[in-house]
């Protein structure tokens, strides 16, 4: 039974000043006259007796209904105010994960310009190192001392005075 069904439910109960029997009870709520009075023996209906018969106060059961129909609406509202919060959480953390994204995909968008700046001076040094690697092989092509003046002189000064020994040796070898 819907709500709107039980509201019209009680707007009829009001209007009664009769109580009603089970038969009545069951046609009421479209269900059988066992269905009624098994209610009605769970305590679920307030009722009360006269002699054998079985009647139900109008006044007490619309105020049953509308504690019950005030109860559903009141969770109902809950259950909205709970959705409500949840889509706005939802919202939020979606929100959240766009700006995670953005932020790690200005974090990416930076390494990668320090990357190509790292190899951009990296290229940079290896072509001035190649230029005087280059140019360290056109001196010993020359054969002007290679390194500095200390270190490369005083090896070039040796190794040249070991061809001068073993020349003349040789040449005293042959007289």
């Amino acid at each position: 039974m819907s709500v709107q069904e039980t509201k019209s439910i009680i707007a009829a109960l009001r209007l009664r000043l009769q109580p009603l029997n089970v038969k009545e009870l069951a046609w009421m709520f479209r269900v059988s006259e066992d269905t009624a009075l098994k209610w009605i023996q769970e305590g679920r209906v307030p009722a009360f007796r006269i002699g054998k018969t079985v009647r139900i106060d109008p006044q007490l059961l619309a105020d049953m209904l509308q504690r019950d129909v005030s109860h559903w609406e009141a969770m109902q509202e809950l259950n909205d105010r709970r959705l409500k919060l949840i889509e706005k959480e939802g919202q939020i953390r979606e929100k959240n994960l766009r700006t995670r994204l953005q932020l790690q995909e200005e974090g990416e968008r930076r390494m990668e310009e320090r990357t190509a700046r790292s190899d951009a001076v990296y290229r940079a040094s290896s072509s001035q190192l190649g230029l005087s690697c280059l140019a360290r092989e056109g001196e010993a092509q020359n054969g002007e001392p290679q390194g500095s003046s200390e270190e490369g002189g005083e090896d070039a000064k040796a190794e040249s005075r070991r061809q001068e020994g073993s020349e003349n040796e040789a040449s005293e070898g042959r007289r």
